[in-house]
């Protein structure tokens, strides 16, 4: 029989214990997320001592944690030497017991480094073929490199065998060890859900430290890698393939996901909600960041007056290690001992909870302070809010008054609790400069009916706060606030001025949208004409104004921009608005430059400018390709191209007709450094292939020219030392010949 359809989720004293906790869970949520009262606390700390043992075990290895138990079925650490690391006391035994699922829940161990959906199933697929004793001590399992869903640093090719030190790969701090990223990234075991109903258990990570993940939700409590794991330990299914079990076994309706989970309307909401509050950073190695989504009803679990709604809990979570460690009983003393000092993970969570209520609602302002909100800490100086109305919901929150604001604008909600009337409220209590300026946002939020209002605050200057009240100013759209700007811009007083000339430009900001980071910033402004072309001839935020100048057609701006070519100033802003008008007078401007740069990428941009003006633009196959080589940067796996696709770009380039132009991408290419940006080498080795497809009488000469003009002593090193490996490949006579059509 199998194990997990017999065992209880807990032994008879663990739930007598936990009772009362567990009755105000079922009430509060429905679907038993643990509470403020934590009735996992116990289990977390036999997790955590578990964790440390890990690491005993590592020290004495080579580093490397216990191999997977050999019987079929079985995904627990083989115990033959791990025992050895845990005393012969009652406390010892009881880790021991939890570890081999004698205390009513299984645990889930695969002893190699699996950090997403498809690298689990691609491991159970070997398990299955070949049996765990052909593969639990595998040093590296094969992983497809165009894998959809994949998570892994470049470092690592595979799935490798678990180590103490592979949470360096994923640090996103260098020399942090706690920083988000790192090992506390890397699951290492966890609970099984008991069953398609049970929504979570607690996960250890490489770090040490143990926390409760919902189910389904993100790797490893995604549905199809647990359901898989369940199959797999049931007598006689050991072997089952990955084809048998993509069926979706969950409760409640919802939409089928690539993945093949089952999700509730919801869960896109709360999805939505998570990166909006906390999006993911361009330099993250990972999605998982300090917020993630603790609960998400895919039923109705909230009752309210007769209105039945949606619980959202979105978690942050903040990971200390104390030197306060427990004593640590269950553990061998005499291996504890010669091991030296471990720190003790503290987890501390903070939430933002979101309630949605499909059914029409007459007084939701009234609903708002009778609702049961969840019994969780909650973020300092959270407050109910009513947030609006939206797909198809009424939106409550409980949050901070600036996440309501935000959240309200990115989903596009309305009607809501009054912004201006909160807004208020915020600058009577702002008590310093900080304060109020956070008040003049929210101010902004409420539109132009707070324009008087800041108008007021920026004569007033309290706390030297009036260019922050004129920022704000700038967040407000439409004709009565550029009228309001304008006339700030011609003040006297010169703060005022250039605060005023800040906000009609709008400060552009990197923001996640649709998968990806994109510079964004307000809309232009048509009427601000006069102040943009005074910022533009002062040389002021030329990058941003060019695309008013594009955008709204301003050819009398073109002696400005041939000033700025002969000068060598704003040059890519420049080279944009001179070839989108064909201003041929740029072409001699643009030739001097090119023949004699004083920086590589002067050099590249100019050349490309020109090569437009002249009727022989790049080809949007060329420019397709260049962007896709250089979308390995990406630090997000999903966004990586696959190797087959870099390749037909390299092809692309390698082949174009135009051999200067292409070099010159090449040349970017391989030269290209990027400080911490992922890919680097990825980049270089790109533009080192095009060249070699280009012939080298064309690279060799374009690289020397180069040598003899540029200023940067740094590029002309690098160009050196590429002309040197270049001159070496031709000696050799390995260079290949350029591709030729058929029939030459």
């Amino acid at each position: 029989m199998n194990r997990m359809q017999t065992r209880t989720r807990r032994c008879t004293h663990s739930v007598l214990k936990i009772l009362p906790a567990l009755v105000a869970t079922a009430l509060v949520f429905g679907c038993g997320a643990p509470t403020a009262e934590d009735p996992y606390a116990h289990e977390r700390d036999m997790l955590q001592e578990i964790g440390i043992a890990f690491r005993l075990y590592a020290n004495e290895h080579k580093e490397y944690y216990p191999p997977r138990s050999a019987e079929p079925g079985v995904f627990q650490p083989d115990m033959t030497e791990f025992a050895e690391y845990f005393s012969d006391t009652s406390e010892g035994r009881k880790l021991v017991d939890y570890i081999t699922g004698q205390r009513g829940v299984d645990l889930c161990y695969l002893g190699h480094l699996v950090m997403d959906e498809e690298a689990g199933l691609t491991l159970l697929d070997h398990y299955a073929e070949e049996g765990a004793e052909a593969v639990r001590d595998r040093q590296t399992i094969p992983f497809d490199e165009e894998m959809p869903g994949r998570m892994r640093p470049r470092p690592i090719k595979g799935i490798v065998r678990m180590k103490e030190d592979l949470g360096r790969f994923f640090r996103r701090e260098i020399g942090n060890p706690g920083a988000p990223g790192g090992g506390n990234i890397i699951p290492l075991l966890w609970e099984m859900p008991d069953s398609p109903n049970q929504n979570g258990g607690l996960v250890l990570y490489l770090d040490g430290h143990a926390q409760w993940r919902r189910y389904p939700g993100e790797f490893p409590m995604t549905q199809r890698f647990i359901t898989r794991v369940r199959q797999m330990t049931a007598p006689g299914d050991a072997g089952v393939r990955r084809e048998s079990q993509d069926t979706d076994t969950s409760t409640g309706a919802g939409i089928e996901t690539q993945a093949g989970d089952a999700v509730a309307p919801t869960e896109e909401i709360a999805k939505a909600a998570l990166i909006y509050v906390y999006p993911p950073r361009p330099w993250d190695i990972a999605e998982s960041g300090p917020w993630d989504i603790r609960q998400c009803d895919r039923v109705p679990t909230v009752e309210v007056e007769g209105h039945n709604g949606y619980r959202i809990l979105l978690r942050c979570t903040d990971i200390k290690y104390s030197e306060d460690v427990p004593s640590l009983r269950g553990l061998a003393q005499d291996k504890l001992a010669a091991s030296g000092k471990y720190k003790w993970p503290v987890v501390e969570e903070s939430h933002k909870e979101i309630l949605l209520f499909p059914a029409k609602i007459e007084n939701p302002l009234e609903l708002k302070d009778r609702i049961p909100w969840a019994d969780v800490q909650m973020q300092e100086d959270a407050e109910p809010f009513y947030l609006g109305c939206g797909r198809g919901y009424h939106w409550f929150g409980r949050m901070t008054v600036w996440t309501q604001a935000y959240l309200r604008r990115s989903f596009q909600l309305t009607d809501g609790q009054d912004l201006l009337e909160l807004a208020l409220r915020e600058l009577g209590r702002a008590k310093d400069e900080r304060a109020r300026s956070s008040a003049f946002r929210l101010l902004a939020e409420a539109g132009e009916r707070a324009i008087p209002i800041l108008e007021e605050e920026i004569r007033r200057d309290v706390y030297g706060g009036a260019p922050k009240a004129v920022a704000a100013l700038g967040r407000i759209p439409g004709d009565e606030s550029s009228r309001v700007l304008m006339t700030l811009y011609s003040s006297d007083e010169a703060r005022i001025s250039e605060a005023a000339g800040a906000a009609l430009v709008g400060e552009e900001v990197n923001r996640y949208i649709d998968g990806a980071w994109r510079l964004v910033g307000p809309d232009l402004r048509p009427a601000a004409k006069p102040a943009y072309i005074d910022l533009l001839e002062k040389g002021k935020d030329v990058r941003r104004i060019s695309q008013a100048v594009i955008a709204f057609d301003w050819r009398d701006t073109k002696d400005t921009y041939l000033t700025f070519l002969q000068d060598r100033v704003s040059l890519r802003p420049s080279c944009d608005v001179a070839v989108h008008f064909g201003w041929e007078e740029a072409l001699p401007l643009l030739e001097a430059i090119c023949g004699n740069p004083s920086h590589f990428w002067e050099c590249k941009t100019a050349f490309e400018a020109k090569r437009t003006l002249e009727g022989k633009p790049l080809t949007d196959e060329v420019k397709e390709a260049e962007q896709l080589i250089w979308t390995q940067t990406s630090c997000y796996p999903e966004n990586q191209p696959a190797p087959s696709a870099v390749e037909e770009a390299i092809r692309t380039i390698g082949e174009y007709a135009d051999e200067e132009v292409a070099a010159l991408i090449a040349l970017k290419c391989a030269i290209f450094e990027g400080g911490m940006t992922c890919g680097v080498r990825e980049i270089n080795k790109a533009g080192r292939e095009i060249l070699e497809r280009i012939p080298a009488d064309v690279t060799v000469p374009l690289i020397e020219r180069l040598v003899g003009k540029l200023e940067d002593e740094r590029t002309k090193g690098k160009l050196v030392a590429l002309l040197e490996d270049m001159t070496a490949v031709e000696q050799a006579g390995t260079h290949p010949a350029r591709p030729q059509p058929e029939g030459i």
